[in-house]
């Protein structure tokens, strides 16, 4: 395999994770709970964490956006038959042709400008995994983790709470980088659920739509509707915010409308 320097580009959120202790960190949560599914890697840059995937997995697909790191990538495993490069962004891939058959383990250090974006879209078709290893910016991290009664919890947090088990695992410096960003990194988990809630897409709505008007009560937000219902004994917790809520309590109140 030849090493080929390829200099980060900022159009594409384009930061390298150069720190070997950090590598094998990320690689040590991966491989706990490896079940020998294949591995997809988004965005897998100059293959920093693709090395150590090599020593434990039979398989393994890297999709990268980047033109000229996907042809270094596919020169640089060229005789190894475990690894497939495609080139491509994720966010248009047919992940139902894409994708082996099983579930799939996905392992990614996401650009900034797209994270939230890959992370639903992985959500979207989560009976394809089984896990997420995914690093984002701390600042991200903590509204993809956030609980209700916490400033920032939203739409992003009810999402990954219906789909996954989501934990923190550890912080990234921006020193663990070329170039370095101005931010700290986290590394965070999703084990995705097998089952979902049973009206979740039109649950996804309504926490939309009660998260746009974050300092409103529901009641207000949510006043033609509740005008409709025939039963008029609705709860007391349409008169406060979505964010002083849990996602119990928004199924609730959700149930309630749809009946």
């Amino acid at each position: 395999m030849t090493e080929t320097r390829h200099m980060a580009k900022k159009s594409l959120g384009q930061n390298f994770l150069v720190d070997q202790n950090y590598q094998k960190k990320i690689i040590a949560v991966l491989k706990k709970g490896h079940q020998n599914e294949p591995l997809l890697e988004i965005g897998p840059g100059q293959a920093a964490l693709t090395q150590h995937v090599l020593e434990f997995s039979d398989s393994v697909m890297l999709i990268e956006k980047d033109r000229s790191l996907a042809k270094i990538l596919t020169e640089r495993f060229e005789n190894e038959d475990r690894v497939s490069v495609i080139c491509s962004d994720f966010l248009k891939c047919d992940l139902k042709k894409t994708l082996p058959q099983g579930k799939v383990l996905v392992l990614g250090n996401l650009p900034y400008n797209v994270s939230s974006q890959i992370l639903i879209e992985c959500f979207k078709h989560s009976s394809q995994f089984s896990r997420l290893v995914f690093m984002f910016q701390k600042e991200l991290a903590d509204r993809i983790l956030a609980d209700y009664g916490n400033k920032s919890f939203g739409s992003l947090a009810i999402w990954t709470q219906i789909f996954s088990k989501a934990k923190k695992c550890f912080d990234v410096p921006p020193t663990a980088f070329r170039p370095r960003p101005k931010v700290v990194s986290t590394v965070v988990e999703f084990v995705l659920n097998d089952e979902l809630y049973e009206d979740h897409k039109s649950f996804l709505d309504f926490t939309r739509h009660a998260f746009l008007y974050r300092r409103k009560k529901l009641s207000t937000i949510f006043k033609k509707q509740l005008k409709e219902l025939s039963n008029k004994s609705v709860s007391d917790l349409w008169q406060k915010r979505a964010e002083q809520l849990s996602l119990q309590e928004l199924q609730t109140l959700h149930n309630e409308l749809q009946s």
